[in-house]
This record gives C-alpha cells, structure tokens and sequence, in this order.
C-alpha cells in the first residue's frame, strides 16, 4: 500500500484547527485540539512525504561495506542494530510508514 502522494499542504480553517489537504484538494487529516500546537501538528504532517523520501533516500546511498556504520561511525560485523543509532531510527521509521 502507497500513501497520498506530496505535496501536502496545512491550511488554517478559520482559527479553529488546520486540514492537510493536497493538490487536488483532496483533505487528509484535521487537527481541533484547539491550542497553540495545532499549526505545528499540521505543519509536521503535511512535510511527511518529504521526511519518508529523504530517509529513504539517505538509507539507500550510505555504504557501511567499510566495517563501520555510516550513522552512527560504530564498528560493524554485519548491520548496525543499536537503539540509538540515527539509521536504525530511520529504518524503523520508514517500517511504520510504509506498515503500520
């Protein structure tokens, strides 16, 4: 399964909440907490196309054929599988996105 592709925009619905809508107008989410951090919400939801494409792009490109992670510079036998390192956090990232 494939999301709605970007981009997406966050549009203020009168002071009351914001839509992320696309394109095509097509409306996405709706955020009504009613606080200051709506826009901020809004604004991180409608760059998640742009976040999943450019993790997915630094993933693919990175080389750790070097013995070391290229994230996190630890010495490798294998894949890095730290809790803490910067391309394991990413890939788990991209799991959730593209799986749930």
């Amino acid at each position: 399964m494939s999301h709605t592709p970007g981009p997406w925009i966050p549009q203020n619905v009168g002071g009351k909440g914001w839509f992320i809508v696309t394109d095509d107008d097509l409306i996405l989410a709706l955020t009504l907490k009613g606080d200051e951090t709506d826009e901020a919400d809004a604004r991180l939801v409608a760059a998640a196309p742009e976040l999943l494409a450019a993790l997915v792009g630094l993933l693919v490109t990175e080389d750790s054929s070097s013995g070391w992670c290229p994230w996190c510079a630890r010495e490798l036998d294998g894949l890095c599988d730290l809790d803490d390192c910067p391309g394991v956090i990413a890939s788990r990232a991209i799991f959730r996105a593209r799986h749930g």
